[in-house]
C-alpha cells in the first residue's frame, strides 16, 4: 500500500491526499526555467479529455504555482452538425466523440476546482487545416494535418482568442522574470516536448526553443516543428520530463477521471484507426477517382479506389500476387499508382529531398546562420525526421536557389536540400521533414521533391 505523505491537490475547495514518495519524485521533475513560468504567473489551461492534458493542468497548478485564469476545451471538428443529431458521440463509428470528451473535460475541471469553457474552432480548422489537406490528398501527395493544426490552430487561433498572441512585456537584460509588470500568462498543454526560453536578439522578448521530450516513444516535437519561437515563448509543457506511464501514475494517485482514458492519435474525428479507416473517412470529402495500379513496365496489376488510399512505401494488396508489392510513386496525370516488388526495392529508397520553404523555429541557431547567404558550399550536418516516431537519420543540408526563377532568396524561409547519409524508405512529396541539431528541433518544411536511389 502506498504511503500518503501530504495533500497533492489544494486548488479550488477540493483537497486530495493521494501521494507517495514515488509520486513526489515524479513531481520534482517538473520543468523549471529562469525565463519560463514562475509561481504566481497566470495560466490558460487546455483540456482535451485525455490524461496528458489533465495531468499537465494539475502539475501547472500544484507544482508550478500558476494561477488558472481560463480552462479551454477546443472543438476542432463538429460531427454533430454532420449527423444532425445531438446524441452523445454522434456521427456513428466514423464520427468524432467530441461531446464525450467535453463531458470528461467538465468532470476533470470539477476535480481540479475549475470551470471549463468550450471554444469552437471547427470553422478555422476546416479552412486552415482540413481543406488544404483535402486538396493535397486529391493531388496524390501526403500532407500532415497534425503539424498544420499545431501551427494554425493550437498556437495560432487559440493563442489569439485566449489573448496570448502578443509577446511578453519586455524585460531588462539583467532583470529576473518577476521584474516584468504584472504576472505573465502562459498557454499550458499536454504535449510531450521540452522548451528552453531565451531572449530575442536585439530585444528582451521571451522566445522558446523546442527540444525532444524525455520519453522518446511519446516525443511530439515533430508535430510542433512548424511553430515559431515567439509562439513557443508563450507555451508551457509540464510533461517534458515524464513518461506516459508516469503521467498515468500521477493521474491515478490524484484521482483524475482521465487516468484510464484511451489515447487519441492523429485526426481525432476519423474514428476508425488504421489506413483503411482513414481512406473510408476521406472518401466522404474527396472526389475519389478509381484507377490502375501498375508495375514499372506499365502492366496493370490491380486497381485502387483513389490516390489518397495508398501512401508511398505502403504495401499494396494485389489479389493473386505471389510476391508483395509496395507503392513507389503516384502519377496524378494518369491517375495511376506505381508499385514495385519487395520492400527493399531501390525506388522505395530516398537519397535526398527538397523543401521549397523551410520554416525555422528561430532566426538564430546553426542552421539558419550557416545557410544565410550560403552559395550551397556550406552543408551543416544535422538529423532529419520524416514521420512521427521515426528514428531521426543523419543528413547534410544545403541552401537551394528559389524554386521559381526570378524570385528573391528568402532568408526567413530558405529553400533547402536534405541529403541522407543512408537512403530512407517511404519518403513522399507533401510529407513534413523536421530537422534537428541533437535534441533541438530547428524547424521543418513540406517536401516538394524526392530523389530516389535508382
Amino acid at each position: 500500500m502506498l504511503r500518503v505523505a501530504r495533500p497533492l491537490l489544494t486548488c479550488g475547495r477540493r483537497s486530495i491526499s493521494t501521494t507517495s514518495a514515488e509520486v513526489g519524485r515524479l513531481l520534482d521533475r517538473y520543468p523549471v526555467d529562469r525565463l519560463g513560468p514562475q509561481p504566481g504567473d497566470e495560466a490558460v489551461l487546455t483540456l482535451s479529455g485525455g490524461v496528458d492534458s489533465s495531468v499537465a493542468a494539475f502539475l501547472a497548478i500544484e507544482r508550478g504555482g500558476l494561477k488558472p485564469v481560463r480552462t479551454i476545451f477546443m472543438r476542432n471538428w463538429n460531427s454533430l452538425d454532420e449527423a444532425q443529431t445531438f446524441e452523445p458521440g454522434a456521427g456513428g463509428s466514423t464520427g468524432c466523440t467530441w461531446l464525450r470528451d467535453w463531458r470528461l473535460v467538465e468532470r476533470t475541471a470539477r476535480v481540479l476546482g475549475l470551470k471549463a469553457e468550450l471554444m469552437d474552432l471547427s470553422t478555422e480548422y476546416w479552412n486552415q487545416v482540413f481543406a488544404p489537406a483535402l486538396d493535397d490528398w486529391q493531388r496524390g501527395t501526403t500532407p500532415n494535418p497534425d503539424v498544420a493544426c499545431n501551427r494554425e490552430i493550437k498556437f495560432g487561433e487559440l493563442l489569439l482568442r485566449a489573448g496570448l498572441a502578443e509577446s511578453f512585456p519586455s524585460l531588462t537584460s539583467n532583470a529576473s522574470p518577476s521584474a516584468s509588470p504584472g504576472p505573465r500568462r502562459w498557454l499550458v498543454t499536454g504535449h510531450y516536448a521540452r522548451l528552453a526560453y531565451h531572449r530575442g536578439t536585439g530585444d528582451s522578448t521571451v522566445l522558446g526553443s523546442l527540444h525532444r521530450a524525455s520519453d522518446a516513444t511519446k516525443d511530439q516535437s515533430y508535430f510542433l516543428s512548424a511553430v515559431a519561437a515567439d509562439k513557443l515563448g508563450r507555451a508551457h509543457f509540464p510533461l517534458a520530463n515524464l513518461t506516459k506511464a508516469e503521467v498515468r501514475s500521477i493521474a491515478a494517485h490524484v484521482g483524475l477521471p482521465t487516468a484510464a482514458s484511451e489515447e487519441s492519435m492523429g485526426l481525432c474525428f476519423v474514428g476508425e484507426r488504421g489506413t483503411r479507416g482513414h481512406a473510408r473517412f476521406l472518401a466522404s470529402y474527396i472526389d475519389a477517382r478509381p484507377g490502375n495500379i501498375v508495375s514499372l513496365d506499365g502492366r496493370t496489376v490491380g486497381r485502387h479506389e483513389g490516390l489518397h488510399t495508398l501512401t508511398v512505401g505502403q504495401g499494396a494488396r494485389i489479389g493473386g500476387a505471389s510476391t508483395r508489392w509496395f507503392v513507389a510513386k503516384k502519377k496524378p496525370e494518369t491517375n495511376e499508382i506505381v508499385v514495385v516488388p519487395g520492400a527493399d526495392h531501390p525506388l522505395l529508397r530516398c537519397r535526398s529531398l527538397h523543401i521549397d520553404a523551410f520554416l525555422p523555429i528561430s532566426a538564430r541557431g546553426s542552421l539558419v546562420e550557416s545557410l544565410r547567404g550560403s552559395d550551397g558550399q556550406q552543408r551543416p550536418r544535422l538529423l532529419a525526421q520524416i514521420r512521427h516516431r521515426q528514428a531521426a537519420v543523419a543528413c547534410t543540408v544545403a541552401r537551394l536557389p528559389p524554386s521559381t526563377p526570378g524570385d528573391d532568396d528568402d532568408d526567413a524561409q530558405p529553400a533547402v536540400e536534405v541529403a541522407f547519409d543512408e537512403p530512407v524508405v517511404g519518403v513522399a512529396q507533401g510529407q513534413t521533414c523536421a530537422l534537428y541539431d541533437g535534441d533541438e528541433c530547428l524547424g521543418s518544411g513540406v517536401i516538394s521533391h524526392v530523389s530516389l536511389a535508382e
